[in-house]
């Protein structure tokens, strides 16, 4: 991303939006009330050795786990999720102004809360900031699956605090994956999911370069999008900052995905077609909240 088209992100509409919006939390407890366990679609796939009993055949289960709860905002420190939003708030307040300062040279420069960025809500350059946090552990796996890891450690990556990368991304840009997806990103959608280092999410475009920049005329393809490639990043970090890596690697063409807010839907597989889900699922402040699926496999 140069740096006049950061500037001109920054400095459009009088630097911050200043329209006031209303706040809406939910607890983790309310999310995750809203997971649709449908999505498990637990089935037994084969046999698997089980040395450590008689006769030592187990069978293999294959099923669906919620593993991150995948939350979008607008503006640094703004968040849905309400046990880790206060020390969000400030943190990234604070890393955020700090940065855009030495970047505008516009002292003192004001971050405040809103629906942020108006001049861009028209057009097709998209923004979001990222916060991924790990599902609550359930029973219902435990049982399912014992030999399924328990990593539950709360926060996963603040897009925050990953502010350079995530904004401008000149290492980013140089890996591999992305000199591929820079020559076939517009040609995803006719690819495979999944298809080349680009990992193309079919119309919703490429993973990488795995920045906060989407250029769709769409709010929640980029909310989704920006989600994705922020699971890419906590999955492999370089050359991000991230707060603990994921113990498990995404897989788009199988894994799936699920809004909770602003509205509930149930899962569907990464680069549906937007016209089959996003129809009245706008959120007034530009925050949404996603879970990420991701398929295992265990013998039990």
């Amino acid at each position: 991303m140069s740096i006049l088209l950061l500037l001109f992100f920054i400095l459009s509409n009088n630097v911050w939006a200043q329209e006031k919006t209303t706040h809406v939390t939910k607890s983790i407890l309310e999310l995750s009330a809203m997971a649709d366990f449908k999505c498990v679609q637990a089935k037994p796939v084969g046999a698997c050795p089980k040395p450590n009993r008689e006769p030592p055949i187990g069978v293999k289960m294959r099923f669906w786990q919620p593993e991150l709860f995948m939350e979008t905002v607008k503006m640094p420190g703004d968040y849905v999720i309400a046990e880790y939003g206060a020390t969000l708030g400030s943190l990234a307040k604070t890393t955020i102004k700090t940065e855009l300062e030495l970047v505008t040279h516009i002292r003192p420069l004001t971050v405040t809360s809103g629906s942020s960025f108006n001049s861009l809500s028209n057009s097709n350059l998209q923004f979001n900031e990222v916060h991924l946090y790990d599902f609550p552990s359930d029973d219902i796996f435990d049982a399912l699956c014992s030999d399924t890891p328990n990593t539950t450690l709360g926060i996963r990556y603040f897009s925050e605090v990953d502010s350079i990368t995530w904004r401008r991304g000149d290492i980013e840009k140089e890996l591999p994956q992305s000199l591929v997806a820079e020559n076939i990103g517009a040609q995803c959608n006719y690819l495979v999911l999944g298809a080349t280092a680009g990992q193309c999410m079919k119309s919703w475009g490429p993973l990488y370069p795995r920045q906060g920049f989407v250029i769709t005329p769409s709010g929640l393809v980029s909310s989704i999008v920006d989600a994705l490639r922020a699971v890419s990043i906590a999955s492999n970090p370089f050359p991000h900052l991230v707060e603990a890596p994921l113990s498990f690697q995404p897989n788009i063409p199988i894994d799936k995905v699920q809004m909770v807010y602003p509205v509930k839907t149930s899962c569907f597989p990464i680069g549906q077609n937007p016209s089959q889900w996003e129809a009245d699922k706008q959120s007034k402040d530009g925050h949404y909240v996603w879970i990420f699926w991701h398929r295992r496999e265990c013998c039990i």
